[in-house]
């Protein structure tokens, strides 16, 4: 009996060698956000996690461990670890539940109205700017020269600079909330470094995802990853 205890707790340390760290991040499935508090179970081993800000999470595994995640307002999701999964990490987006999707559905639609808007007014704002320099510089008279002189000061060279950037930035907002991890993986099943070297190398440009339909960027994926993939068998 007391060989048999013996076996049996040098036996648990083994067991407990033999797991790996799995790493990985949780995001929501519509707007690309991390999800913090995402309880993480490991039905195979009985123990729990919970994913951290950003919907980072870290979690002891062994391959074919059977992994749970489950967040208040979306639905359950099950899978079995492999072990590619130890090697590139374990991305995964979760669907909010259907009695929340419409609510999430018109906030991210007045998002991108939002960003439009704001980028709208930024493009009028530089336009105007440009136009009333170009119309000043061409008059006679010291004292309409004065606006042309303060263009090209400090202050004002610094202050192009700053909505040049603001445009810039609510285009890339702008194509990030239409073409996103989560809803190019659904499309293509592309996961870990492959999807994320597929969305770095297709990533549209905003003069074509402004004026896409829901058809237009569905076709665009599809046709992008007809090519990826040729790519990667060349």
């Amino acid at each position: 009996m007391i060989k048999k205890l013996l076996i049996s707790i040098l036996f648990i340390p083994l067991i407990g060698n033999s797991q790996s760290l799995l790493k990985g991040r949780i995001i929501d499935s519509v707007s690309d956000a991390g999800i913090a508090g995402v309880t993480i179970h490991n039905i195979s081993q009985h123990f729990y996690k919970k994913t951290e800000t950003g919907g980072y999470f870290s979690i002891l595994a062994n391959k074919d461990d059977t992994l749970s995640f489950s967040n208040i307002g979306y639905l359950r999701d099950t899978l079995q670890v492999t072990e590619d999964m130890f090697q590139n990490g374990l991305f995964l987006s979760l669907t909010i539940s259907p009695d929340i999707l419409d609510p999430v559905e018109v906030s991210m639609n007045n998002y991108r109205d939002s960003l439009q808007r704001l980028h709208q007014s930024l493009l009028l704002e530089t336009k105007n700017q440009k136009s009333i320099v170009e119309k000043s510089g061409n008059r006679e008279g010291f004292g309409l020269l004065l606006y042309p002189f303060s263009h090209y000061s400090k202050e004002q060279k610094l202050e192009r600079k700053n909505r040049k950037k603001r445009i810039h930035d609510t285009e890339q907002e702008y194509i990030s909330s239409r073409f996103y991890p989560a809803y190019v993986h659904r499309v293509t099943g592309l996961t870990g470094d492959k999807l994320q070297q597929f969305m770095l190398k297709y990533r549209p440009s905003y003069n074509f995802i402004v004026n896409a339909t829901s058809e237009d960027l569905l076709v665009y994926i599809n046709q992008s990853f007809i090519k990826f993939k040729k790519d990667a068998k060349g």
